[in-house]
């Protein structure tokens, strides 16, 4: 907590402490940018830092290449960077949508498999569930306040070129389900 941090007699000392074990020496320059705009970023040979907000965020350095998965109709469940991606064809009679955000329901109907994973990128744009209009991915992740070591690994589904689903965060409010909906597919991101 950086408010907590700059209360502290000796900052740079206690700094050096906390960040000894994950082997930042430069303690005098993340001192410097505490008051500074969030996103600026140290590396030691293991970690990462992130002057977030109101935090500073340490984090291992783990290689998350991910090129795109193909996901088929038939697919029950994939791996996606240590996690699974279950996929799941309900019918829409009585059916409660679960409140939980590694849980999306769509509308099975108006996808077009395969569906696709891969990383979020700069320019990807969807319709946030709730809008009508078209929102910037990056302007949307910024709106929800992801920390930038997040948003790094933010990872998306698609659907032809359509994102359907911002894993974790939210649904294309074009693929929701709706009474008219006859099979909702629920994907599961555990």
């Amino acid at each position: 907590n950086i408010v907590l941090l700059k209360k502290v007699e000796s900052i740079n000392t206690v700094l050096y402490e906390i960040l000894k074990p994950y082997g930042f020496d430069d303690i005098g320059q993340i001192v410097s940018v505490l008051d500074e705009q969030s996103g600026k970023q140290f590396f030691s040979n293991t970690h990462q830092l992130i002057k977030d907000r109101d935090h500073l965020i340490i984090s291992p350095i783990r290689d998350d290449s991910l090129d795109e998965i193909i996901i088929e109709e038939n697919q029950i469940e994939v791996e996606v960077l240590e996690k699974k991606l279950s996929m799941e064809t309900i019918s829409n009679e009585n059916f409660k949508i679960p409140n939980d955000p590694k849980i999306a329901c769509l509308d099975k109907d108006k996808l077009a498999f395969p569906l696709k994973v891969r990383k979020w990128r700069d320019g990807d744009y969807f319709c946030p569930l709730g809008m009508k209009q078209k929102k910037k991915l990056s302007d949307f992740l910024i709106d929800e306040k992801v920390p930038l070591n997040e948003k790094e690994r933010q990872l998306v589904v698609f659907s032809n070129e359509d994102i359907v689903w911002v894993i974790g965060r939210r649904i294309d409010d074009r693929y929701r389900i709706k009474k008219e909906t006859s099979s909702a597919l629920l994907l599961s991101y555990k």
